[in-house]
């Protein structure tokens, strides 16, 4: 890591030249007269978000313009509640065909569709046990992230997100924490339904993209072996060393970030932090290829 680099990038963002954009954009969805609704459709959003690299990339077109990854995801959903799809009820989940939800362009298949056709079931069984308002897991929470992490990881296993590192279990949970940023981001951080009192305890989201972006801007650095991997688009499997090492590392990173941008007097949150790094990632060339593992985690 380049603390050079670090303290430049604290700079920039203090700066406003970096900066997270605000969630409530199209094609986001959310509905402020009913919150649970929106509580429910943001579940399944992250849910399903994950691993979506591939070639040929999928995409989904919406509104005139072809969108992919994430975004083509969060279009998809979208897409479906405009047309009426109540993606919020549990029962309607229980039969939902995620192969049409999640139709690409050109016939291209989003990766691990079969995961995701779990992904939806898991969301409506959870769901149902809950009451069918995943505020019921918000509210036992009494805004506490950490138990709304825990309570969420239990009724919905494959948000369960604990690496394994040299017998060390590394807990990230980055779909259960970004489910946290987004409940805030969907409600505007109102006290209410969606409110957690201590945003700042979640750390950024460790994905393949951020630490592509981190790797980019200076702050990681790899071995020249690790280089030649990534270049090479090798597939690493899930605990291998060097895709735990990528994301925990990343953790780490916007952490020291955060750290001297409290030294500027120009306090961000980590998830604040991603957020502004992830936007940054897109559409952008980067040095080198993110990392590739096949994983629901990510």
């Amino acid at each position: 890591m380049d603390d050079e680099a670090v303290a430049h990038l604290a700079r920039a963002l203090a700066d406003g030249g970096l900066g997270p954009s605000p969630w409530r954009m199209p094609p986001h969805w959310w509905d402020d007269a009913h919150p649970e609704r929106t509580a429910n459709v943001v579940l399944l959003l992250d849910a399903l978000n994950f691993s979506f690299w591939g070639s040929p990339r999928w995409r989904v077109h919406w509104q005139g313009q072809d969108r992919d990854g994430y975004w083509g995801l969060a279009a998809a959903l979208r897409h479906a509640l405009d047309g009426g799809q109540p993606l919020w009820d549990a029962a309607f989940l229980e039969s939902l065909d995620a192969a049409t939800l999640l139709a690409g362009r050109d016939g291209v298949e989003i990766p691990l569709i079969e995961a995701r056709q779990g992904a939806i079931r898991e969301v409506s069984r959870g769901l149902a046990i809950v009451g069918g308002s995943l505020l019921t897991l918000v509210q036992q929470s009494e805004g506490q992230v950490g138990t709304f992490i825990r309570l969420v990881a239990e009724h919905f296993p494959s948000f369960h997100d604990v690496a394994e590192y040299r017998g060390q279990a590394v807990p990230l949970y980055k779909r259960a924490q970004i489910l946290v940023a987004d409940l805030h981001g969907a409600t505007e951080g109102s006290v209410g339904d969606c409110w957690f009192a201590d945003l700042e305890s979640l750390t950024m989201f460790a994905d393949y993209k951020v630490p592509q972006v981190l790797h980019g801007l200076g702050v990681l650095r790899y071995t020249e072996d690790l280089e030649a991997v990534l270049r090479s688009e090798t597939l690493l499997e899930t605990n291998d060393a060097r895709e735990v090492e990528i994301r925990a590392l990343s953790v780490h990173a916007v952490e020291k970030i955060c750290a001297a941008l409290r030294g500027l007097g120009s306090p961000l949150a980590p998830f604040q932090a991603d957020w502004a790094l992830w936007t940054l990632g897109q559409g952008r060339a980067w040095p080198l290829p993110y990392h590739r593992t096949r994983t629901t985690a990510y």
